[in-house]
């Protein structure tokens, strides 16, 4: 009787940890009324200083705002701006928002995603980062400390077509997916653009 209440025990410990442990499919955030928006990650990216340029409808400008956040020198002609890995292989294009993050933004470097949505009631456009993790990660010390991955900008080009012509708010948040539901940590304004 001891051995089979032993083995009940162990069975149930077991099946706690592996829910407790288990990390559950991310997935991207729908909200309702919003307007799905196609985005693009293109190749290249920028070292992050702690200056993130605005979200603007120009490439020059958002160009321009990648490197003074590495220089206190005026921005030079494009041409040297492509050649210095800002963003070589984008073109201006009609109808599309330019907006930096940064590496250390949340939901980056995850498993996750990102996803664009539109609110036509808020004019605002949420930019969803999402991940997912398990209720419990046990802590593991850095084995190379000081050692870590240089901060950069990354560049989403957003299709803004489905969007009327006017002021709109960008907006980020972060969502982690657990076992028990999503929960958000936190929205934070980018900026605001005409369209």
């Amino acid at each position: 009787m001891a051995s089979a209440f032993a083995a009940a025990i162990v069975v149930v410990a077991l099946a706690l940890a592996l829910v407790v442990t288990s990390t559950p499919q991310a997935h991207p955030i729908r909200t309702s009324g919003a307007i799905a928006l196609a985005v693009q990650f293109p190749r290249g990216w920028v070292p992050y200083r702690g200056l993130v340029p605005s979200p603007t409808t120009s490439l020059r400008q958002m160009r321009c705002g990648a490197w003074s956040a590495l220089s206190a020198e005026a921005c030079p002609d494009q041409i040297t701006l492509v050649n210095g890995r800002f963003w070589p292989d984008l073109t201006q294009s009609p109808n599309v928002l330019y907006v930096a993050l940064s590496s250390e933004s949340p939901g980056s470097g995850t498993s996750g995603g990102i996803n664009v949505e539109y609110d036509p009631v808020q004019r605002a456009l949420t930019i969803h980062d999402y991940m997912a993790r398990a209720l419990y990660t046990p802590y593991h010390a850095d084995q190379t400390p000081g050692a870590e991955l240089q901060p950069t900008l990354v560049l989403l080009v957003i299709d803004t077509g489905a969007i009327s012509a006017g002021e709109i708010t960008v907006l980020e948040d972060a969502w982690i997916e657990r076992l028990t539901g999503d929960e958000t940590t936190g929205i934070t304004e980018l900026g605001t653009v005409r369209l």
